[in-house]
């Protein structure tokens, strides 16, 4: 059992610190966390409460893209910039299941355009379905290690319609920017019950620290990192909040 009241999630060019007013208990062998409620009543809560679940989808989202953007090179040893596209259906597709299986086809045609045989499911991306006023199932895909490509040569890819590129060179949390603009539409009805996203295998992850300051250890090795993150990255937000099981939270947020 390990037991923790802060921890700090290194995504990428991000920071997070988060200190708990409650110590959390955690299985090590299950990765299971006790906040003094049963588990059964966790459970029950998360498939009831469905906006704790895609605030966690958010927020998974978020620290994904943060981890991927910059963490993938080519061949030179450069890290792609990371390309973000809208892959929208000229047919009224309303059915999720059968533009699921159509995109799935279209990442399998790229990655041959991109890669050899062999490689071409080395692709790495996220995408969320969404639905157009008209009902039709449109995609935003953010991919992490596409080179440069022609743009007819992607849509050809695609073959179902339009593809549009937005620009985000310019963004400094490129994570918040693209999940803010991904995930404004998880709560759709249309996707209770299913994957509101999914992403490629083997995807860098988030690096989690968990300290418990009521330990003299605990509390100088979370000081380390404030003082570090401070030092090395500028603050981009904090917010103090009152939880029902965890008392006071500080949330701070650092973007190198």
């Amino acid at each position: 059992m390990k037991i923790y009241n802060a921890k700090a999630i290194i995504s990428g060019d991000v920071i997070e610190v988060i200190e708990y007013g409650k110590e959390i208990f955690k299985d090590i062998e299950t990765d299971r966390i006790r906040t003094g409620r049963s588990t059964k009543a966790d459970e029950a809560e998360q498939e009831s409460n469905r906006e704790k679940v895609l605030h966690r989808a958010r927020q998974e989202i978020r620290r994904t893209v943060a981890a991927n953007c910059g963490g993938w090179r080519d061949a030179r040893g450069r890290p792609f910039r990371p390309k973000f596209l809208t892959l929208t259906f000229a047919e009224n597709i309303k059915d999720l299941s059968v533009a699921n299986n159509e995109f799935k086809l279209f990442i399998l045609r790229l990655g041959n355009k991109v890669y050899d045989r062999k490689n071409r499911r080395c692709l790495k991306y996220l995408v969320i379905p969404e639905f157009q006023k008209r009902g039709a199932v449109h995609y935003h895909v953010i991919f992490f290690n596409l080179p440069y490509i022609p743009w007819e040569t992607i849509r050809a890819c695609w073959s179902h319609g339009d593809i549009t590129i937005n620009a985000i060179d310019e963004v400094d949390n490129i994570g918040a920017y693209v999940s803010k603009y991904l995930s404004k539409d998880l709560c759709d009805e249309r996707l209770k019950g299913r994957k509101c996203y999914f992403k490629s295998k083997g995807l860098l992850q988030s690096q989690v620290v968990e300290f418990n300051t009521n330990t003299r250890e605990g509390k100088k090795e979370l000081e380390t990192v404030l003082h570090t993150a401070q030092a090395i990255a500028k603050r981009t937000y904090q917010v103090e909040y009152q939880s029902d099981y965890l008392d006071n939270i500080i949330y701070r947020q650092y973007t190198l």
